[in-house]
This record gives structure tokens, sequence and C-alpha cells, in this order.
């Protein structure tokens, strides 16, 4: 394995293809609130993840409200995405604040995608920080 790959299910106890979905999306996941609490998918996550969600057992259908059907993380779901957080975390990232995730701000600006953060950040900074 190359420098700086890891065995995604060294990560997270889950399968390889469910490890490598939430890696994948992760800063979206992270936005997912904790088991047992009762959502509206759209409300959390694209829907475009909503069915692969469910597929790898990192939500479950739970109801309806109204015409939306609702559901709730699971456990490992749940577990799966703060395990690649923390390697993230423990990684350090491409932006000053040591996250990767970001949006395009325009004028040399760029702020931190990842919940609880949203820095801004300068190019000159990024560069400084990754020199």
């Amino acid at each position: 394995m190359s420098a700086g790959r890891r065995d995604n299910r060294a990560v997270t106890d889950l399968d390889s293809a469910t490890s490598m979905f939430i890696k994948q999306y992760r800063l979206v996941l992270d936005n997912l609130p904790e088991p047992g609490v009762e959502f509206e998918a759209s409300d959390h996550i694209p829907q475009n993840l909503v069915k692969p969600s469910r597929d790898y057992g990192i939500i479950k259908h739970v109801g309806r409200s109204g015409e939306k059907r609702t559901f709730e993380t699971t456990e490992k779901g749940h577990k799966g995405i703060q395990d690649w957080m923390e390697v993230e975390e423990d990684q350090g990232g491409f932006l000053p604040c040591g996250h990767d995730g970001l949006t395009n701000l325009g004028d040399g600006k760029v702020q931190c995608n990842r919940q609880g953060c949203k820095q801004i950040h300068t190019k000159a900074a990024i560069k400084k920080h990754n020199e």
C-alpha cells in the first residue's frame, strides 16, 4: 500500500464497500443526526444519497411525516462516519482549520464545508499551510 493510503477496513468495522461509501461522502454524511433521532432525509443529505445510504445500512426507514418518509441514522452508520471524520482530523487537512472539504467563494477565498467549522480562508493562507 502506498504512503498516505490506508486499508478502509482498518478504519471501521464495516465491510469495505460501506466503508468506501462513507469515506467518499463523509463530509455530507456528517450532517446526519445521531442515532435515535427521526428525520426527513432531504433536511440532511442530498436526495441522490438517500437510497445508497439506506442500502449500505447507514440510515433506516422508520415511518412517514405526511408525504415524506422519515429515517434514523443507524448505530453502525454513525460510528463509521465518526471513524472517518477522526481519520480526517488525525491526518490534518488541506485547509488551515485542519479539514479538507471547501467551497470557493471567489476573490481568493474559500470556506470550509465541515459541519460546525465553516471557517473562511484565503488562498495565500492555504498555500502557506501546505508548504
